[in-house]
C-alpha cells in the first residue's frame, strides 16, 4: 500500500474516533447535527491523538510505542462513545424537509454553492496530494521536530542554540524551538505508520481540516436557525478565500488549524450563550483551551473568548462592572510597579509609555506605526481576501442594531471586537507592523479570525432574522 493511502487510513482512524466522541457530546440525526459531529469530530480526534502523544513524550516513551498506545486510546474512546450514541428526540426539520418545501431557485442556488465549495476543496486537495512540504515556515519551524522524532524513534528534546551546541548535548535546535507541539505531533502520527518521513503525506491532514471546518460551519449556521442555503453560502464564504486555499494546498503550517479551532470555539460558545446547549459548552471549553497549544497567538485568542462565557453567567451591567474593576486593579498594580510587574510562577508583565508585553505573547515597543492605509488596502483592495472583509463588515453593519435579546446579542459583538481588535492593535501599535509593510503576516493573523467573524456575523443576523428551519 502506498504511503498516501496509509496516511489516509491514519487520518480516517482519527476522524472516526473523534466523530464518535463528538456524536456522544452533541447527539442528533438531523443534517445540522451530523455536520457538527463530523466537523468537530475531526478536530476532537486530533486533539486526543496529539494529547496522548504529548503525554507519552513526557514519559519518554519511544515514538512507535507511543503511536501504538494512541491508537488503542482512540479505539477505546470511539468504542465507548459508540455505546452512548442516542437521538436528541427532536423532530426532523433537516435538509429533506427544506428541500421538499423549497422553490426550485433556492434548490438551484444550493446546488451552485455546493458545487463551488466542492470545487475549491478538490483543487486544494489535489495540490496537497502531489506537492511536497513547501519551503517556508512549515519547513523551517514545524516539520523538523516531527522528522527528528520519526527517524530517531524518540521524542528528542529541542532547546536554544547555546544548549544544543554544548559538548555532548542531546538537545536539538531550530530557530523557533519553543513553538507549541500540536502540529509536529500531528505530523508524527501520520509519518510513523508510513514507516519513514515523507514530505507529501505529512501534509494530508490539512485538506481534511478544511473539509471538517466547512462541515462544522454548515452545521453551526443551521443550528442558528438558518436554511441549508444559508449554511452552504457561509461555507463558501470561507472556502473561496484565497488565503484559505494557500494554507490548505501548501500544507504544514499552523494557521489553518488555529483558524479552525478558534472559530469552532467561537461558534460553540455563541450557541451555548443563546440556547444553553451543554454539549456546545463542552466543545467551547475544549477548543478554547486548545488554542494556545496550536500556536503562540492562541493565548490571545483564548483571552478574547473569556468575556463571552461571562455573558450568560452575569448580566451585561455586572459584566461591564466586573471588567471595569479588573481593569482598575490591573492599572493600579502596573502603576505601583512602575509599569513592570513580575508575578511569581507566571512571569513578567510590562505596560508603560514605550513597552508592552506579557509571558508567552512576548514583549514589544509600542506606538502608532502609520501602517493603517497599507493594512486597509491589503484587506479590502488586494485579491487575497476576495470578498471576505467586505462581507463581514457589511453584515456587521447591517445586523449591528438588534432588538429584544440584547444580552445574547452582546456575545457576538464581544467576539467580533476581540477577533478584529487583537490583530489591529498588534499591527498598528507594535513593531509587528513590519509584517504589514512587507505583507508577510497580515493575512495569516486575520486568517485566524476569519471563521470566528463569519460565525459572529451570522449570530448577529440570527438575532434579527431567526426563524426555525
Amino acid at each position: 500500500m502506498s504511503d498516501r493511502w496509509l496516511a489516509l487510513l491514519s487520518i480516517a482512524f482519527v476522524w472516526g474516533a473523534g466523530y464518535a466522541v463528538a456524536r456522544a457530546i452533541v447527539p442528533g440525526d438531523s443534517d445540522r447535527r451530523l455536520s457538527i459531529q463530523a466537523g468537530y469530530g475531526y478536530f476532537v480526534g486530533w486533539l486526543v491523538t496529539a494529547g496522548v502523544l504529548w503525554l507519552a513524550a513526557a514519559w519518554h516513551v519511544p515514538v512507535r510505542m507511543a503511536v501504538a498506545i494512541t491508537a488503542v486510546v482512540l479505539a477505546g474512546a470511539g468504542a465507548l462513545a459508540w455505546t452512548r450514541w442516542r437521538s436528541d428526540g427532536r423532530p426532523d426539520t433537516g435538509f429533506r424537509a427544506w428541500w421538499g418545501a423549497g422553490k426550485w431557485p433556492l434548490r438551484l442556488a444550493f446546488c451552485v454553492f455546493l458545487s463551488l465549495v466542492s470545487l475549491h476543496v478538490l483543487m486544494y486537495g489535489v495540490e496537497a496530494w502531489y506537492r511536497p512540504l513547501y519551503a517556508w515556515d512549515a519547513w523551517m519551524h514545524w516539520a523538523p521536530k516531527a522528522r527528528v522524532w520519526t527517524e530517531l524513534n524518540e521524542f528528542a528534546q529541542f532547546g536554544p542554540r547555546d544548549i544544543a551546541a554544548a559538548a555532548n548535548s542531546a538537545v536539538y535546535t531550530i530557530r523557533n524551538w519553543d513553538y507549541p507541539t500540536f502540529i509536529p505531533l500531528v505530523q508524527t502520527w501520520i509519518s510513523v505508520p508510513v514507516g519513514r518521513w515523507n514530505d507529501i503525506v505529512v501534509g494530508l491532514p490539512w485538506p481534511g481540516a478544511l473539509v471538517a471546518l466547512l462541515l462544522a460551519v454548515y452545521g453551526q449556521v443551521r443550528e442558528m436557525g438558518f436554511s441549508p442555503l444559508a449554511g452552504v453560502v457561509a461555507a463558501w464564504m470561507l472556502a473561496s478565500l484565497p488565503i484559505v486555499g494557500v494554507h490548505t494546498a501548501l500544507a504544514g503550517y499552523a494557521d489553518l488549524w488555529m483558524a479552525a479551532i478558534y472559530g469552532l470555539a467561537v461558534a460553540a460558545a455563541l450557541k451555548w450563550v443563546r440556547d444553553g446547549d451543554s454539549g456546545q459548552l463542552v466543545f467551547a471549553i475544549v477548543f478554547t483551551l486548545a488554542c494556545p497549544w496550536v500556536k503562540v497567538p492562541g493565548l490571545a485568542w483564548l483571552l478574547t473568548l473569556l468575556p463571552v462565557f461571562l455573558v450568560r453567567l452575569v448580566s451585561p451591567a455586572r459584566l461591564v462592572a466586573t471588567c471595569g474593576a479588573i481593569l482598575v486593579l490591573v492599572s493600579l498594580a502596573m502603576v505601583l510597579s512602575g509599569g513592570d510587574l513580575t508575578v511569581p510562577g507566571v512571569g513578567r508583565f510590562v505596560l508603560n509609555a514605550r513597552h508592552v508585553g506579557m509571558p508567552v505573547l512576548g514583549y514589544y515597543t509600542w506606538g502608532w506605526q502609520g501602517v493603517g492605509k497599507a493594512l486597509a488596502s491589503q484587506m479590502f483592495l488586494w485579491p487575497d481576501w476576495h470578498l471576505g472583509a467586505w462581507l463581514v463588515v457589511s453584515s456587521l453593519a447591517i445586523f449591528g442594531v438588534t432588538g429584544g435579546e440584547s444580552r445574547k446579542d452582546l456575545a457576538p459583538w464581544l467576539l467580533a471586537s476581540g477577533a478584529v481588535g487583537f490583530p489591529l492593535l498588534v499591527f498598528l501599535f507594535t513593531e509587528r507592523s513590519a509584517g504589514v509593510v512587507h505583507a508577510q503576516t497580515t493575512y495569516r493573523a486575520f486568517l485566524h479570525a476569519a471563521p470566528a467573524l463569519v460565525f459572529a456575523s451570522m449570530a448577529l443576523a440570527a438575532g434579527r432574522l431567526r426563524r426555525p428551519q
